[in-house]
């Protein structure tokens, strides 16, 4: 369990890279590990993506030794200037290390510290680092096979299950997370941004239909306002490809927790099943995976809806995919980007998805 250091929050969470030092990782590191010392540190690779992600390489006293911390860990937070438009995001990342990791119910990586600071607007993760255990990871260009799928969405069914209907979700800030919290969806959404967006190559897999920006921004809206009259649970909150991954003992796992969130089942369920699969895929599997995941979500406790309510959830709930296609360049690869939301708009005009928000 990460616990909280008096000595780390007196003094100001790292807000750039020149404040990540030997010092400051020591008292950081102090707070589960008395006695650690951190000798020195070396940056390695750099992440710039919604949030920064950092390789520590780290030479420790003999109290670091003893107590088997590794010679590299990642260290994640709002450490680049984007970052400072989503902070909720980071103290949401800080809050799942420190209140639902601990309960083992989906496999993330290890964290060795996790602290936030609200009037900074900061949340810091130092975490395990998987490349050093051979892990594998998911990549958003490249679908996933439906037996992945199957795997994942039995993972939701578990964590959605576990806070059901839940007065414990309180705890998690206010339904609908850091999307709603920091007005990202409008802010990505706005002309300026959509029109951009539509210019780049990134958009030619997106129908014509599908090129209109206000009608599909208030397709959104009118999704978020069907989520808010249903019931609620706690979610991963961005559950596509390139934040899963696959160590090398078997299994799966979820990254980057910053969207968790208050909400609906059908968001991640959605998000997983349309954003996973292939188009020639989830046009064969969709309708028996869905069923599989509701299956799945009645053995884990939780109150699941008649196949027919949630099939035209899932339906409607496609529009948020189309958020992909505005996201700010070097947030995520262009092939990334073009691949996701070309998936959800291709979905989109195949069930001629705007009737089920009418």
């Amino acid at each position: 369990m990460v616990t909280m250091l008096e000595s780390v929050t007196a003094q100001r969470l790292p807000a750039s890279l020149e404040d990540i030092t030997a010092e400051w990782l020591t008292a950081a590191l102090a707070s589960s590990y008395p006695g650690v010392k951190v000798n020195s540190v070396f940056f390695g690779t750099q992440i710039a993506g919604t949030g920064m992600k950092v390789r520590l390489l780290l030479d420790y006293n003999a109290a670091g030794h003893a107590a088997r911390l590794p010679a590299t860990m990642w260290i994640k937070g709002a450490l680049h200037e984007y970052a400072r438009n989503i902070r909720a995001a980071f103290q949401r990342e800080v809050l799942f290390y420190r209140e639902v990791a601990p309960l083992g119910i989906v496999r993330c990586p290890k964290a060795y510290f996790a602290e936030s600071d609200v009037d900074a607007g900061q949340g810091i993760v130092l975490m395990e680092d998987l490349l050093a255990s051979h892990t594998s990871f998911g990549d958003p260009v490249h679908p996933a096979p439906p037996e992945l799928v199957a795997s994942t969405l039995r993972m939701e069914a578990q964590l959605h299950a576990r806070w059901w209907q839940s007065p414990d979700l309180k705890r998690f800030g206010e339904r609908g997370g850091s999307l709603r919290t920091d007005g990202v969806i409008d802010r990505l959404m706005a002309p300026a941004s959509w029109n951009a967006a539509m210019s780049m190559p990134r958009s030619r897999g997106i129908p014509p239909a599908l090129r209109d920006g206000p009608r599909v921004h208030d397709a959104i809206h009118k999704m978020l306002a069907m989520n808010d009259q249903l019931p609620e649970c706690f979610l991963h909150g961005d559950p596509h490809l390139g934040n899963m991954y696959f160590p090398a003992d078997g299994g799966i796992g979820f990254l980057d927790w910053q969207r968790m969130m208050r909400g609906p089942w059908i968001w991640d369920v959605a998000y997983t099943l349309c954003g996973f699969l292939g188009v020639a895929d989830r046009r064969i599997h969709e309708r028996d995976l869905l069923a599989h995941y509701l299956d799945e979500l009645r053995k884990a406790g939780g109150e699941a809806p008649t196949f027919e309510v949630a099939w035209q959830l899932y339906q409607a709930q496609l529009f948020y995919g189309m958020v992909w296609s505005v996201v700010p360049p070097g947030t995520q690869p262009e092939d990334a980007i073009e691949s996701v939301c070309t998936r959800f708009a291709v979905a989109i005009a195949d069930h001629d998805a705007f009737l089920a928000i009418s």
